[in-house]
Order: C-alpha cells, then sequence, then structure tokens
C-alpha cells in the first residue's frame, strides 16, 4: 500500500524547552519514495487533529513518559496519523507514528541549538542512520525533516548502519549528534530511537526536556492537513564507510600486536586468509562484517542473513535467542568453521559459536564472552577492572579474580547502566577496561567505551588469529578452562496479568518483603541454603549452597515483567532448593499469586 502525502501544520506558543522558543509553522511531507507499509496497515487520507482547545493533559498520566526505555526511546510503529502517545496510559504501549518521529526531530534541533550555544557542542549538526526495518526510512526522513524545521544547521541521512557506527560518526567529529532509528532485537513492529553525542548517549535530562518539548506541541498544535512536504536540507551521506576502515584498521592491529616492533610479520592484503568464519547477521545492520572479513580472505562460506531484510526471514536477530544459536552452530558444523559470529539487529551485540578441541562446537556467550574477553584483556592492561551486568554466575567472579587476575565489578541490568560505572571507575582512577553485560552488550576503555558488537567480534578474532599462529589448531575454550559452570541455568520470564509494569513492580516488592520477613525468611534461608547477597546492586540475588549455585528475581528494564535467573548444579537442585520454594513463598502473598502469571515455575517442577 503506498504512503500517501500528508502535511503537518504545527503552530506553538512561545514555550522555554531547554532554553530556547519553541514557534514554529512548518510543513511536513510524509511520503519517502519506495516505502510502503503491510497491506494490513494501510495509511487513511484522513489527517490527524490536535486540538489546542481540548483539556489540559495530567503528564504523568499521559503516554510520553513511556516512551522512553532506559536511555533509548522505543514504542509500535503505527504508520496511521490519528494515532495519538498521549492515550496511552502508564504501562500500556506507546505508539510510535511518522508525525511523533517529525516531533521528536523538531524538539531534538532544540536541545541540539542549546547544546551548540552554550558550548557544549561545536554546532548543531546530525546524522540518522537505520535499521532494515520496514518502516525505518518513514521514520527517518519524518524525523529528518523535524530536525530541518527545528532549526539544525545540518541534517545527513546515511541510510541503514549500525549503532555503533552512528556513535563513532559522533566521537570521530563528523557530526555533533547522532539518531539510530532501531528497535534491537524486539519485534519487528517496533521501533525507536538511540540518540548519541561525542559523550555517548544523550544524558536523561536531555531526554527527558526532548520528550517534554514533544509534549507542548501536541498539546497547543492545531491541525495536521493532506498536502506535499519538500526534502530539502537533508544530505545522504556515506559515513558507513569510514567506520569499516576503522575496524579493519582495529583488527590489523588485533592480529599484528605488533606495538613496538620493527616489522610485523603480517599479510596486511589477506591477514585471515585460511580462516574459515560464518557469519550470521540476521538480515540485520551488521551484514557489512562479513563482506569485510572477505576482502581480508576469509572464508565465509555458509554465512547467513548478511543482506540487509526487514522481513527478518530467520526472525529478529538475537544473539541470545536459541534458534538463532542453533542455526549458526549448524552452519559452523557443515562448513567446519573454526568461529561463528552472531550480531542483532543493529549491530551492537555479538555471540560466537567456537570449535571444541573434540571437533564439537558450543557457544560462547553470556560468562564464557566475559571471561574469554577479561583475559584477552589482561595480556594489555594487567590487573584491570571488569564491569559487568548483575545475573553474571558465582562461577565467573571466581575465574575473573583468581585465574584471569582482573577486578570484577558487577552492576546493574542495562548496558548504559555499566558503561557510566566503567566511566565513572576510570574518573576515580581504576583502570576500569570492559563494561559488558552477559546480554552480548560490551565497551572497550580502548574503543571509547562505544557499545559495539562488531569490535567485540575484532577481538575473538585477533585472539582466534594469535592463537593459530602460535600453536596451530586450539580451541578459544582453552583460555577459560578454569571456569566453572553450572549444568543447569535457566531463567523463566513472569508477566503480570494485567500486563502493566506497576503490577510487575508490586509483585517484585511483594516477594522482596515475604522473602526478607523476619519469619518466613529465616525459615526458607535456613532450609534450603539460602544466603542473601547484600552487594546486589538490583532486584534480590539469593546464594543457593556453597557450590556456586543461586538465583535472582528482579523486575524487566523494559516489560511488565519479573525476570527470574536460576544456576544449580543439576535441574534437581534447582526444582528442589530454589524453585519449589519460590512457588511457596509466590502462593503465600495473595497480591502475587493472583496478578503474576507464574505458571512456568510450576511446568517446571513437572
Amino acid at each position: 500500500t503506498a504512503i500517501p502525502h500528508a502535511f503537518i501544520e504545527v503552530s506553538t506558543p512561545p514555550h522555554r524547552i531547554s532554553g530556547r522558543h519553541l514557534i514554529h509553522t512548518r510543513r511536513l511531507r510524509m511520503t519517502p519514495r519506495d516505502v510502503s507499509v503491510p497491506p494490513s496497515s494501510p495509511l487513511p487520507v484522513t489527517p490527524m487533529l490536535f486540538s489546542s482547545s481540548s483539556s489540559s493533559l495530567d503528564v504523568k498520566k499521559d503516554g510520553f513518559d513511556s516512551l522512553v526505555s532506559g536511555s533509548d526511546i522505543r514504542a509500535t510503529f503505527s504508520p496511521t496519523w490519528e494515532e495519538d502517545p498521549r492515550t496511552c496510559g502508564p504501562g500500556a504501549a506507546p505508539v510510535l507514528t511518522p508525525a511523533l518521529s517529525y516531533l521528536l526531530g523538531k524538539s531534538l534541533a532544540a536541545v541540539l541549538l542549546d547544546r551548540s550555544e552554550s558550548g557544549a557542542a561545536p554546532d548543531a549538526s546530525a546524522c540518522i542512520g537505520r535499521d532494515p526495518r520496514t518502516h525505518g526510512e518513514l521514520l527517518a526522513r519524518a524525523m529528518a525533516a523535524g530536525l530541518r524545521d527545528g532549526g539544525a544547521e545540518r541534517v545527513c541521512d546515511t541510510g541503514i548502519a549500525s549503532t555503533p557506527a552512528i556513535f563513532d560518526f559522533c566521537r570521530s567529529g563528523k557530526v555533533s549528534c547522532g539518531i539510530m532509528i532501531t528497535a534491537s532485537h524486539l519485534p519487528p513492529d517496533r521501533n525507536g530511537f538511540k540518540i548519541y553525542t561525542p559523550d555517548g548517549l544523550l544524558g536523561k535530562e536531555e531526554l527527558n526536556g526532548m520528550i517534554d518539548g514533544v509534549r507542548v506541541m501536541y498539546e497547543n498544535s492545531d491541525t495536521l492537513i493532506p498536502e506535499e512536504w519538500d526534502e530539502k536540507g537533508v544530505e545522504t551521506v556515506d559515513f558507513m564507510s569510514d567506520y569499516i576502515f576503522t575496524l579493519e584498521n582495529s583488527l590489523m592491529k588485533e592480529i599484528a600486536k605488533c606495538t613496538g616492533a620493527d616489522e610485523c610479520e603480517v599479510d596486511f592484503f589477506t591477514p585471515l586468509q585460511g580462516t574459515k568464519v560464518v557469519v550470521n547477521a540476521g538480515n540485520g545492520s551488521a551484514g557489512f562484517f562479513a563482506t569485510k572479513l572477505a576482502e581480508l580472505g576469509a572464508d565465509i562460506t555458509g554465512s547467513i542473513g548478511i543482506d540487509p531484510d526487514g522481513r527478518f526471514p530467520h526472525g529478529v536477530p538475537n544473539p541470545e535467542d536459541n534458534e538463532m544459536v542453533l542455526r549458526t552452530t549448524e552452519a559452523c558444523e557443515r562448513e567446519r568453521a573454526d568461529l561463528g559470529i552472531m550480531f542483532d539487529t543493529d549491530g551492537d551485540r555479538a555471540g560466537f559459536v567456537v570449535a571444541a578441541r573434540d571437533g564439537s562446537y558450543e557457544p560462547l556467550n553470556r560468562n564464557r564472552l566475559i571471561a574469554l574477553l577479561a583475559v584477552i584483556l589482561n595480556e594489555d592492561y594487567p590487573g584491570c577492572a571488569v564491569v559487568t551486568d548483575s545475573v553474571t554466575s558465582e562461577g565467573l567472579t571466581d575465574f575473573l579474580v583468581e585465574v584471569a587476575g582482573v577486578q570484577h565489578v558487577r552492576f546493574k541490568r542495562g548496558y548504559s547502566k555499566v558503561i557510566n560505572r566503567a566511566k565513572d571507575l576510570v574518573a576515580d582512577g581504576v583502570d576500569a577496561q570492559m563494561a559488558i553485560e552477559t546480554s552480548g552488550h560490551c565497551a572497550m576503555a580502548e574503543n571509547a567505551f562505544m557499545d559495539d558488537g562488531t569490535y567485540t567480534a575484532v577481538k575473538i578474532i585477533g585472539q582466534l588469529a594469535r592463537i593459530q599462529k602460535e600453536f596451530g589448531a586450539p580451541s578459544l575454550l582453552d583460555g577459560i578452562m578454569g571456569l566453572e559452570e553450572m549444568d543447569e541455568v535457566v531463567e523463566f520470564r513472569l508477566p503480570a496479568l494485567d500486563q502493566s509494569v506497576t503490577t510487575a513492580g508490586g509483585a517484585f516488592q511483594e516477594i522482596y518483603e515475604t522473602m526478607t520477613d523476619i519469619i518466613v525468611g529465616t525459615q526458607l534461608f535456613t532450609e534450603h541454603g539460602w544466603d542473601l547477597d547484600s552487594d546486589n546492586m538490583e532486584g534480590v540475588r539469593v546464594r543457593v549452597g556453597v557450590d556456586g549455585a543461586f538465583f535472582m528475581i528482579r523486575p524487566s528494564l523494559h516489560d511488565p515483567l519479573l525476570s527470574v535467573q536460576v544456576e544449580a548444579t543439576n535441574r534437581g537442585h534447582a526444582v528442589g532448593s530454589i524453585v519449589t520454594p519460590l512457588v511457596e513463598l509466590i502462593e503465600r502473598s495473595n497480591f502475587v499469586s493472583k496478578n503474576l502469571d507464574y505458571g512456568k515455575l510450576v511446568d517446571y517442577i513437572g
């Protein structure tokens, strides 16, 4: 279904947003060329109407706050003009329309102009990139028009890109702001924005100010009328080529490790000749990495989904997804590959499949990936600190400290949180070299703490090349032989029955209070060998026995549910000492048992 033309005419009274007056009346053509929407979601011709005569909204009860998810903006895409984020109550899924994208761009321009005028940025320039989602181009064009009409000095579009590349454009001085349009591993109907400055993600204060600016325009604007929209002032660029070149240089350095040497025994034309790598980009943004490896001599036969395709024929790429891991493992087995690499949709996360000494293939992810990267980093930065999220295993801590020889700082979930914690440690004089989540988000100090799955792959490939040269054909798993792992590792996701974040949070609070109650808590902890982890930074984490088993309960960062992470020596141990008493605990609370779907725990007990 072709997208019809439409104009937004937005008139706002003088209103101070982040230090600037937003007084604009602009036209926006909401029709990109060569873009369509699914037949099931046709665009109506009827325009959306924003009436300034409508009653004032209570900002605590509208849907704008729901747009912000951690450090990102995320929502469900809707091509229709009538959808209004104000109608989304607390905890409800917000909607992302082209009109909203336009107004977000307009409000962001005010933030950028403030940064420029205050000296925080050299100018008010911005570059937009996107993942392959079918509605990404429409949102990009609307965002670009909003930035332009809001007064941004330069607006450019680099097309399909990876999230780390967008950040790199900022830190290399190409632009003062980068906007990545992506919803990462979320379903295809979702989309959103990650906004970067040379310092990293846009700060919470400025992000909230941007949302407030949109709220003001929605409350005070008049009409949207079907018309035309010109695209003047939006520059088409190819910044991705520069970013790929920096990755290539980084890979050369990793392979060579020749700092200070007179010369390196590396073939700089085909340094990966003889190395077999299967890349599974899942038809996301990171397929370029496979092409670059092939140019450097690697055999990438059997690679999967290296061409961007917003329909995601194998599902939205997620290195944590069992299906993606299985598909990559099977491809590695067919091709007898040295390494399998998996990327998420926007290229800021990676996971791996590696060959074991017996010829089988195993995942290199979560605690294993953290352990190996720590070993690699400790070679260059002895005794450095590694910041992880809260759900890493007990065995990982022992390995990092006792085997790898690094410091382990366990913090909170959320890639921006672990990155900011690492930066804070550096500011305090601690040699923090890596911030990493078990999900595969990884940022290294040597790479400006840029959250970059492709750079993580560079480090792993470099290690593979070095050990192949030195030892012949060893396994990357040899580097983490001292890592103790539990045989039973499972995560349960327990949704609130009413799909409300507030309800999920209330259920967690009830569980926490029950666990820490002087009578019930003492009984549970004594009977099952539970030991509350007092150093834990979020949720509740409990060690079980003395062999490294534990469980952790925490509210989800983005969804109306509780996550229960369980690691135990075997299934029987998990059932008897963790899951069964957890179900008993849940059923002690009338509120929790009636408002939380804990059926997966019951099914696990069998």
